[in-house]
This record gives structure tokens, C-alpha cells and sequence, in this order.
């Protein structure tokens, strides 16, 4: 069943629009170039992306636990997950679609609560010149959610991500410490179609030098994001087969500052924007256990930015950066069902068709009801 890989900068990993820069900045390329300027966007709806896979993946579970199913996505029909099926010998099956919580034994009571944690690292490059840099971003969420009734679950999330960039064409770096909260909804239309919707606020915190340390500078903000999704999944025999399609909508204002240092220079307030559709499918083929389920999937992701930043100019030629607007996120994973109250997800993404982008993110995540 899928509802993962959704964001609310996407669920894209990364859209590849860089931040405009102002008239006054227009004139600083290379090594006099503020990196908060020219990586940030990237940045940002990178690690955007990443928090936002973490609770679309947990939003999938919390539905799949809600509707009788076991691993995030239905089971066949006589596997003993899924309704009509024998019970496995070590994992007794639910009883009912809409089972209280889901995953629970017959004549257990259910389980409405969930708490769930999510770690990922991607790996993030830029080879274009002008405006090239490397580096990784790492984030941890926690959250909690609840099933209010057999169709609504409501929940809430706290996050954080930490971008550590080498911004080779300026010999520097950019390094951020960020916290967000985000609530999340979904209602079960049945056990086919649901809808789901996110909404956080970020703070943003970046330290940023350039010139091998010798200028410095910080600066801190907001970021607001939301999304929507419609899901749909279906089996066959033994094969899980889902789709998702949705919106996400961000934007990022950076307080403007001043740099430290000779050669410092006033930076003016950066707004960073994304608006981004995205369709996905995935394909996974469920496999029973004695100790409960295992389900290895893939997944493809295609993205299209409605609405980013224009591209930067990176040299004294005037030439732009590149700044594509489609791209597409392949995913390989599995999906684990320990038992009737946890589930388990190890998934790793890469980023393709962005022109001179490159990312790469592994993540891993555990759900327990109570």
C-alpha cells in the first residue's frame, strides 16, 4: 500500500531550483559568493523532503494498521494478513478490516495509539561549476498518532535536520541546526483509497563561511510547508501494488545578516519556494513469516516544480545555474511486520534527471502500538 515517499517539499528528495539573488548581490560569483545565496534552496527542499518521506512512510503504516494490514500495504487474500486468510501459526491475523488499531489478535483489544521513529542520511552533490558543493543531511524524527475512529487518524511530529555542505566554489560551508513540529491527518475511504494532509512549521538556524573560514556569518528563520496526498493500493496474489498522487507547497525565509571579516558583506533576506506535484508507484511482494511479514518493494517517484526559484547567475559571463523542474526519486526497501504491534522499514532512495544534481538517502524507521 502507498503512502510513502509523499513530500511536503515532496517526498522529491531534492528539487534542483537555486535562490535568485538580488541586484546589489548580482555582482559576487565564486569565492565572493555568500553560499547561503546559492545552496540554500537546494538545501532546504532537500532536507524538507527527507522529514516529510519519514511521516508520509508512518502515515502508510498507521493506515495499513487501521484497515487489518500488516507491513504497510494488504496482504493476499489466504495468507493469514489480510481478511478471509488463515492465521499464520506464530501471528494470529486480524479479524476484521477495520479492526480496532489493526494487527491484533482475535479477541484482543485494540491498539489506537503509535509511536514511531525515523532516521535518514542523504548524501547531496552539485557538479556544475560556479556553484558546485558536497556534503550530507541528517534527520531524526519521533512522533505519535492516534485512530479515532476506524477511518480518522490524527497525529504529530517533532523533527530535526542538520545540513553539513562543503561549498566548493566558494571554499566554504554551510551548516544548519533545525527544528520542526508537524501535524499530520488521514481519513480511510476504504480499504483501497485514503487521503492524507501534513502541515509543519520549521525553525531554521545556519552558520555559513566562505573564503577557507575567513568570513562568517549566521542566520535564522522559518519555514512553513504543507501537503496532500490521494492513495490508492491493490493486491494481486501475492504482489502489493499502490499509487500516490499529491501536492506540497514550502517556503523558507532566511533573516538577512551580515558576514564577519574582510571582504564581509551584508546578505540580504533569502526566500526560498517550492511548489511541487508528484505521482508514485510502488511494487512490493509480500512474504509470510512464523514471526509475522516481510515486504520488499520498489518504488518510483516523478516530480514537476510548479513554482521554485529562478536560477542564480554563477559566473561573470552571466551564465545561470541549472534549475530543472522534473525529476524522478527510484526507492528500493522492505517493509516488516514483527509480531502483531511493530512494524519495521529500511528503504534507500536515489535522485535522478535533475541536471548536475545528485542525491542519494538511506533511512530506517520503527512503529510500535499501544
Amino acid at each position: 500500500m502507498e503512502f510513502r515517499n509523499k513530500g511536503i517539499g515532496a517526498v522529491a528528495l531534492i528539487a534542483a531550483g537555486v535562490l535568485s539573488i538580488s541586484a546589489a548581490q548580482a555582482t559576487t560569483y565564486g569565492t565572493s559568493a555568500p553560499g547561503s545565496t546559492t545552496v540554500a534552496p537546494q538545501i532546504t527542499q532537500q532536507a524538507s523532503s527527507q522529514a516529510s518521506n519519514m511521516i508520509a512512510g508512518r502515515i502508510s503504516q498507521a493506515v495499513a494498521g487501521a484497515v487489518g494490514n500488516i507491513g504497510g500495504g494488504l496482504a493476499p487474500s489466504g495468507s493469514g494478513f489480510g481478511n478471509g486468510g488463515t492465521p499464520a501459526p506464530a501471528t494470529p491475523a486480524p479479524q476484521s478490516s477495520l479492526e480496532l488499531g489493526g494487527g491484533g489478535a482475535a479477541g484482543e483489544p485494540g491498539r489506537r495509539l503509535a509511536l514511531w521513529t525515523n532516521a535518514s542520511n542523504s548524501w547531496i552533490a552539485n557538479n556544475q561549476t560556479g556553484v558546485n558543493f558536497a556534503g550530507t543531511i541528517q534527520t531524526a524524527v519521533i512522533g505519535a498518532d492516534y485512530l479515532f475512529t476506524d477511518k480518522i487518524i490524527g497525529g504529530i511530529t517533532g523533527g530535526y535536520e542538520h545540513p553539513d555542505i562543503h561549498t566548493k566554489f566558494n571554499a566554504g560551508t554551510f551548516k544548519g541546526n533545525n527544528v520542526a513540529i508537524t501535524p499530520y491527518a488521514a481519513y480511510i475511504i476504504d480499504d483501497i483509497f485514503s487521503v492524507d494532509a501534513t502541515a509543519g512549521y520549521t525553525f531554521v538556524s545556519y552558520d555559513i563561511t566562505r573564503s577557507s573560514n575567513s568570513i562568517t556569518g549566521s542566520t535564522d528563520g522559518h519555514r512553513l510547508a504543507g501537503s496532500a496526498d490521494l492513495n490508492a493500493n491493490k493486491t494481486i496474489d501475492s504482489w502489493v501494488l499502490g499509487s500516490s498522487l499529491g501536492a506540497s507547497y514550502l517556503n523558507e525565509v532566511q533573516n538577512a545578516y551580515t558576514e564577519t571579516g574582510a571582504g564581509g558583506t551584508a546578505v540580504g533576506q533569502n526566500d526560498v519556494r517550492l511548489g511541487q506535484a508528484h505521482l508514485t508507484g510502488k511494487a512490493g511482494y509480500l512474504v509470510t513469516q512464523p514471526w509475522g511479514s516481510i515486504t520488499p518493494y520498489g518504488s518510483a517517484r516523478m516530480e514537476y516544480d510548479f513554482n521554485h526559484n529562478a536560477a542564480v547567475v554563477r559566473d561573470v559571463q552571466g551564465d545561470l545555474a541549472s534549475n530543472s523542474r522534473f525529476g524522478t526519486v527510484f526507492g528500493l526497501g522492505a517493509d516488516a511486520a514483527v509480531g502483531n504491534f511493530t512494524t519495521l522499514n529500511l528503504e534507500g532512495t536515489t535522485t535522478q534527471f535533475r541536471e548536475n544534481v545528485s542525491a542519494y538517502m538511506v533511512s530506517a524507521s520503527v512503529r510500535v502500538k499501544f
